[in-house]
């Protein structure tokens, strides 16, 4: 679904504009690719009080159509009608206004600038739009990333649980490197490991900030950029698709099924990167089987329907296949001779995870915070067994199902 923008552009870093009063260049950076007085679509998350601020700026030298929208998903993003002569969208809000104006955007064939209101994610220049589908499904679109970001953050909420959300999106990415890396040592996945080298400077970065009680909104929206816009290299959504976020989807239905609330994705990460991490590691300590248990996929399609209230023909098209048996065999072989390096790196990971969980209770300055009675482990159970069956990625989630090592957590 991408558009032609994206061949004719690669953000850069003099793309990206983050910095207190950055707002004040938003005319001029879209008089880069739309003259003034050019038309533009506008779409606003109308949760964010700032986005009225980035329309009287907007306004002062283009027409400019608005659509504010408060649900993100893909329905809405089917109602937004583009005028004949839109040169452009806009957009203000959050991660989830920036996939729905990314998916417009490549829709229509527009260049898209997003305008950064929030430090609690990294997915504003993610090549993907992640909206939510039919029954809360999360479905993965392939977008250009957008032409331009500003990010005034002057404009973030100095809130407690948006900082402690922008960390922890910020730190679980760890859980979504190892999987990268577990992926290219057992099928080949095209890895970067320059790409990675700066995501985990970042992430240490803001960690050092945090120990000094420098994490503050301008600190962590900052921090989220920059790995967003590392991110953006890979050319695709895989550092934002690790195990962390096949349980924080698959927890999300749940809550929603139960009509409970769910946190901000960045606080589910965090908790759910120690979980993921955890896992990796006892299955790297346990003997590796010599036979493999076929996965019982059916389990899995009553679970999906049951317990998270997915449509069963839905479900039936997000169940990962079996792998044959040959290439199951061969990544079993390799993954015995990586077996050392691979724990070495888990052990690192899950470790800094750990601390940074620590650090990230510690953001909430009003000692308000809490996850007591919000994850049973009945539903870490239900969350692991169906990890493989949320994003399209290859997990070690995904080698454990294909071990039959994920049954046990599925009652009939």
């Amino acid at each position: 679904m991408q558009n032609d923008f994206d061949r004719k552009y690669k953000l850069t870093e003099e793309d990206v504009t983050v910095k207190s009063g950055a707002l004040a260049l938003l005319n001029e950076t879209v008089m880069r690719i739309v003259p003034e007085s050019g038309k533009l679509l506008f779409i606003a998350d109308k949760r964010f009080d700032k986005v009225k601020i980035v329309y009287d700026v907007l306004t002062r030298k283009f027409r400019t159509d608005m659509v504010e929208v408060s649900s993100v998903n893909k329905k809405a993003a089917l109602s937004v009608s583009v005028g004949e002569d839109v040169k452009a969208v806009v957009c203000a809000g959050g991660g989830g206004v920036s996939d729905m104006a990314k998916y417009v955007a490549a829709r229509h064939n527009l260049p898209l600038v997003c305008v950064a209101l929030s430090q609690a994610t990294a997915g504003y220049l993610i090549p993907s739009a992640m909206l939510e589908g039919d029954g809360g499904y999360i479905e993965v679109y392939k977008v250009a990333p957008p032409r331009f970001l500003i990010a005034d953050t002057a404009l973030f909420e100095n809130s407690d649980r948006l900082n402690a959300a922008g960390f922890g999106e910020v730190c679980s990415r760890l859980t979504a490197i190892f999987d990268w890396q577990l992926s290219h040592v057992l099928k080949g996945e095209e890895y970067t490991k320059s790409t990675v080298d700066k995501a985990v400077a970042v992430i240490g970065d803001l960690l050092y900030k945090a120990c000094k009680g420098e994490a503050g909104s301008a600190e962590t929206g900052s921090a989220a950029i920059k790995l967003s816009l590392i991110a953006s290299k890979c050319g695709n959504s895989r550092l934002m698709c690790g195990g962390d976020a096949q349980l924080t989807h698959a927890f999300s239905l749940l809550c929603k099924r139960k009509n409970r609330e769910v946190k901000l994705q960045g606080e589910n990460e965090m908790l759910f990167s120690c979980i993921a991490m955890r896992a990796y590691l006892m299955l790297l300590a346990r003997p590796l089987p010599q036979t493999v248990s076929v996965p019982d996929n059916n389990a899995r399609l009553d679970y999906m329907s049951v317990k998270l209230g997915v449509s069963p023909f839905r479900a039936l098209d997000k169940i990962t296949d079996c792998l044959p048996y040959g290439d199951l065999s061969r990544m079993l072989f390799i993954l015995r001779e990586y077996r050392a390096e691979l724990t070495d790196r888990a052990v690192i990971y899950e470790k800094t995870l750990s601390f940074a969980l620590k650090i990230f209770k510690r953001l909430y300055k009003d000692k308000g915070y809490s996850y007591n009675n919000y994850l049973s482990a009945d539903d870490v159970k239900v969350c692991i067994a169906l990890a493989p069956e949320m994003r399209e990625k290859f997990t070690c989630f995904t080698l454990m199902k294909q071990l039959g090592l994920l049954d046990g957590f599925l009652r009939r």
